[in-house]
């Protein structure tokens, strides 16, 4: 019989005993949260050159660059500035000005128009717009004209002009002309209309050495009210043979415009790069998504796009490529009427799931086309690694005229055996006043709807009845093909009367047989003016679930927390229960990925929160968690005599590995392990040897052990003895090592 064998016969008849090992550490490690846009960032997959900063945005187009502030993310909508250069003029005659596209150098856009270059630095604080003149035809005043447009009234301010609406001002600071030797001019800023004038007195350009520059800076002013800045619908991936993780995140620019950008970490979940432009123009990007294909090194990210949040809504998607990056590939459609074959109609809610299968995967990607304001349909694709769509149009899990709305989808597929896996994809129906249930749906690894029974049914009810149509829940990966293919979903629903939100789980498997009915797994905070949950997100690691969640626990506080479940016949046992962030400040929304999503060694957990410290300071936090509570698994008796050392490394938990090891004297003839129960029996006659365990020797000195994936195991103590024959001092002939007291976990 194997190491691995003995010890299966082992743990099933074991008494369980209760834990011994100390759990005084969290089982997450926390990150700081790190700022966001405290830089400037630029979008590389454009064909115009784009930037932003904390405070504004700008796209640079051949006609001239489009500024857009940044008033807060409630602010009614956006305010674009454009300022395009109309005419310059020297000595009264103008200047030649040729058409030029943008070019982007490093943190400069240039108009290279010939007689003038026209540079905008890029800064966190704003924009240096100058002009560059390297050659004149004549001396004499230089005016420059440029055309404003903007729902904007523009009056001189303090030498500059201020742009002022009634959400906020865009300062365009003074301006100053100097040239080659270091001499340098204060200008007047002069505004006519729709027109922004730039003079140059005569004299100072007759005397200038060139090149000569006229250099003002362009820069947001926030209005009286102030701003807030909000992060929204943050998700995380990962990928094993990269070991990176990476998230995207929704950053409100206004009310009719988000924005999504992403950051990659490594494997300890530090950010190794600034973060990427996902987009940041003037159409708004909202409720975005990513997951991970493990042989084509990319991620994509999904997300609802419209322009003004108004209808018409599309599915666009962006690659995040590390073939030689990480870069950001151009956007592209998903799910669009501008695609042949998809109708009309708004496109709303998108999810995607990865695949850490080796050979051909696609993404999948589903969402909820809107037929009717009572008739929505829930829709899936695949999406090629290069962007690509697999069958060139999508498949719908229904085609009745129920409101079914916000799919979501497995983070991945599950690991090994390709003829088991397959994404849950799951969405609530509604069934009016309130009221509805949970259907889901299986999608194979090819794309094609897993069928159902006689009537080759392609979804089912998971949920009976599912109260509160908040609909605020998370569907997870499977487990492993060995336990079959179960899913966890987790939803939300509101407590009753004035008593805190409820978290109830359901799992069925890939089927869509229940395994465990919807039951309440926990509830959120009873400090009075507390209690609602705001964010759920889960996964599977193979063998356990775990769910992050975000806790109002006052009126002014946000807290996350982590929990891990296994399924114990027909219920759902809570394992672990730790906090991931629970300072005074407010955090949440948060998300989790298994690394087993991406194929990914070890039974661990990355997770990601955004964190507010004061109303424009946010950030992302990072923590990773190993699905089991800190601290040692093990105990050691003092039990030995001789010279015999035992060692445990490894991770004794459900589904994982652990190596116990012995070491000592070469004297002993023979040396081995003893395995099985804890005892306390002391040797007569041998002064401190004592037996540790009752149970069976096993002749080896190193024993690689797998703990099956079995609930029922959860909390087993095993004890571990080395022993020696030939060269001990007890009886002659015996040395045994103190003992370890392992607790699976």
């Amino acid at each position: 019989m194997t190491p691995r064998m003995q010890l299966r016969t082992a743990l099933f008849t074991l008494l369980v005993t209760p834990l011994l090992a100390a759990q005084d550490r969290p089982g997450v490690a926390p990150a700081p949260a790190a700022s966001q846009l405290d830089r400037v960032l630029v979008d590389l997959g454009r064909d115009a050159p784009a930037a932003c900063a904390d405070a504004w945005k700008a796209s640079f187009e051949p006609g001239g660059p489009r500024f857009v502030p940044f008033f807060g993310s409630r602010a009614r909508t956006d305010h674009p500035l454009d300022l395009h250069l109309r005419r310059i003029t020297v000595a009264d005659a103008p200047l030649p000005l040729a058409a030029a596209a943008p070019r982007l150098h490093g943190m400069r856009v240039t108009y290279a128009r010939g007689s003038v270059d026209e540079r905008y630095d890029l800064e966190p604080q704003g924009i240096e717009q100058s002009f560059v003149f390297a050659t004149l035809p004549k001396r004499g005043e230089l005016t420059i004209e440029m055309e404003w447009s903007g729902d904007y009234v523009a009056r001189a301010n303090d030498g500059g002009i201020e742009f002022e609406c009634d959400e906020g001002a865009v300062r365009y600071g003074r301006a100053f002309a100097i040239d080659a030797d270091g001499q340098r001019r204060t200008l007047a800023s002069r505004i006519d209309g729709e027109t922004l004038r730039l003079v140059v007195p005569a004299e100072f350009v007759a005397a200038a050495a060139l090149p000569l520059t006229i250099d003002p800076m362009i820069g947001t002013a926030v209005g009286a009210g102030g701003y807030t800045l909000e992060l929204r619908s943050l998700d995380i991936a990962y990928s094993g043979p990269l070991s990176r993780y990476v998230t995207c995140y929704e950053r409100v620019w206004s009310q009719t415009d988000s924005d999504v950008f992403a950051t990659v970490l490594d494997g300890f979940m530090a950010e190794i790069t600034t973060p990427l432009v996902i987009d940041i123009s003037t159409t708004s990007w909202r409720s975005c998504a990513i997951a991970c294909l493990r042989y084509a090194s990319r991620f994509l990210i999904v997300a609802e796009v419209s322009t003004a949040n108004a209808s018409p809504f599309s599915i666009r998607g962006r690659l995040v490529d590390f073939t030689g990056g990480p870069v950001a590939l151009p956007a592209f459609d998903i799910a669009s009427a501008t695609i042949p074959g998809m109708g009309s109609g708004d496109r709303i809610h998108p999810d995607v799931g990865g695949d850490p299968y080796p050979g051909q995967v696609w993404f999948t990607v589903v969402w909820e086309r809107v037929y009717g304001s009572t008739d929505h349909d829930i829709q899936v694709i695949q999406v090629a690694p290069d962007g690509t769509l697999q069958s060139g149009t999508y498949r719908s899990f229904d085609t009745s005229l129920d409101l079914d709305h916000t799919p979501h989808i497995s983070k991945s597929n599950g690991v090994g055996d390709r003829a088991s896996q397959g994404w849950a994809v799951a969405w609530r129906r509604e069934n009016g006043a309130g009221g509805g249930h949970y259907r889901a749906g299986v999608v194979h690894h090819d794309g094609t709807l897993r069928t159902f029974g006689a009537m080759q049914a392609r979804h089912v009810a998971v949920t009976q009845t599912a109260p509160s149509s908040g609909a605020l829940f998370d569907i997870s990966s499977p487990d492993s093909a060995e336990l079959g293919r179960r899913y966890v979903l987790l939803e939300r629903r509101a407590g009753p009367g004035a008593t805190p939100d409820q978290v109830h789980g359901t799992v069925f498997d890939r089927d869509l047989h229940n395994v465990v009915p919807s039951t309440l797994l926990f509830s959120g905070s009873p400090n009075p003016g507390a209690g609602a949950i705001r964010s759920l997100s889960i996964d599977c690691e193979g063998c356990r679930f775990s769910a992050v969640s975000t806790h109002s626990v006052s009126a002014s506080d946000d807290d996350v927390q982590v929990r891990t479940f296994a399924i114990a016949g027909s219920t759902l046992a809570q394992h672990d229960l730790d906090t991931v962030a629970a300072s005074p400040d407010t955090e949440g929304p948060a998300c989790i990925v298994a690394l087993w999503s991406g194929f990914g060694a070890g039974l661990r957990y990355g997770i990601a929160w955004a964190q507010r410290t004061g109303s424009t300071a946010v950030g992302l936090g990072y923590g990773r968690y190993q699905g089991t509570a800190g601290g040692a698994p093990w105990v050691v008796r003092q039990t030995g005599c001789g010279t015999l050392f035992l060692g445990v490394s490894g991770s004794p938990s459900l589904g994982s590995n652990f190596v116990v090891s012995l070491s000592g004297s070469a004297s002993y003839t023979t040396k081995g392990i003893l395995v099985g129960r804890p005892i306390q029996v002391a040797v007569p006659g041998c002064g401190s040897c004592v037996v540790g365990v009752d149970g069976f020797v096993e002749t080896s000195t190193s024993l690689p052990l797998t703990v099956p994936c079995d609930a029922a195991l959860f909390g087993v103590v095993i004890a571990f003895q080395g022993f020696g024959l030939g060269g001990g001092t007890c009886l002659g002939t015996l040395g045994l090592s103190n003992t370890y007291d392992v607790s699976l976990r």
